[in-house]
C-alpha cells in the first residue's frame, strides 16, 4: 500500500502533519515500474477532494501518467497484461457512532440520510466522472489496441458500502468505545472494507475467465 492522494509521481514522500501535495503523496511509480512480474494495481484518489474540478483533473493527469509509464523490456508476455482496478470513492456517515446502528436496507435508505458533511454526497458524482471516462478509454481501445492506453477495469465497492453506516472507526464496533476517536468515514478493521477483497478475488476470477476464453478464440481463429 502506498499513499497518494493526488495518484501523482513524487520523488520523495513527507511525514505525518507535513503534507507535500492536496494532502499526503509518496512515490509509487518507480516501485510499480521496477516490479519484473505482473502487477495488480488498485488505485483510488481518497476521499479528500471536495470539488469536482480538482477530482476531476486529478484522475486526468493520473491516466496520463499511468499510459506514460513503461515495464521492464521482457518476453514475458503475461507481463504486458498488468491488472488495473480503479476501486470507487465510498463516502461516510453521519452519526455512526450511535449505538446498536445498523446497515441500511437499501440505496434509497441510504439516500434518506447522506450528508453534504466533507462533500460525501458529491462522491457518487465523482465515480460517475471515473466510469465515463474508462468507459470511453475502452471504446477507443475497442476500435484501436495500439491507442497507449492501459486497459482498466472498475472495483465498484460503492453500492455495497454506502449501505454500511456499522464498522466505522467511531463505530461502537471497534472496540466497544468507538476506538477512541471520531472518525465517520474510515472504517475499522475487520470490517466492512473486507468484503472489497471478496469481491476483488470474484473480479479477478472473471476477468482471468474472460482472458483463457479470449485465448482459445484466437487459438482457434488461427487454426482455421
Amino acid at each position: 500500500f502506498v499513499r497518494n492522494d493526488q495518484l501523482n509521481d513524487v520523488s520523495e514522500g513527507t511525514s505525518f502533519g507535513t503534507p507535500n501535495c492536496f494532502d499526503y503523496c509518496y512515490p509509487w511509480v518507480t516501485e510499480y515500474q521496477s516490479n519484473p512480474a505482473r502487477t495488480l494495481l488498485v488505485f483510488n484518489t481518497g476521499a479528500h477532494r471536495y470539488k469536482h474540478p480538482l477530482m476531476q483533473n486529478d484522475i486526468k493527469q493520473f491516466l496520463e501518467l499511468l499510459d506514460s509509464i513503461d515495464r521492464p523490456a521482457t518476453n514475458d508476455e503475461s507481463v504486458k497484461k498488468d491488472v488495473f482496478l480503479f476501486r470507487s470513492t465510498v463516502p461516510g456517515h453521519k452519526e455512526c457512532e450511535k449505538m446498536n446502528i445498523e446497515p441500511y436496507g437499501s440505496y434509497d435508505e441510504y439516500i434518506r440520510f447522506w450528508t453534504d458533511k466533507y462533500s460525501w454526497n458529491n462522491f457518487a458524482g465523482y465515480n460517475d466522472f471515473v466510469d465515463r471516462k474508462i468507459e470511453d478509454r475502452k471504446s477507443i481501445l475497442r476500435a484501436n489496441p495500439n491507442s497507449g492506453f492501459k486497459d482498466i477495469e472498475i472495483l465498484d465497492v460503492f453500492p455495497m458500502t454506502v449501505l454500511r453506516p456499522d464498522g466505522h472507526a467511531s463505530s461502537m464496533d471497534c472496540g466497544g468505545d468507538g476506538c477512541g476517536r471520531k472518525d465517520c468515514l474510515h472504517y475499522s478493521l475487520p470490517g466492512p472494507p473486507d468484503w472489497w477483497t471478496h469481491l476483488m478475488y470474484s473480479q479477478l476470477k472473471d476477468m482471468a475467465e474472460l482472458e483463457k476464453r479470449e485465448k482459445k478464440e484466437d487459438a482457434d481463429t488461427k487454426a482455421r
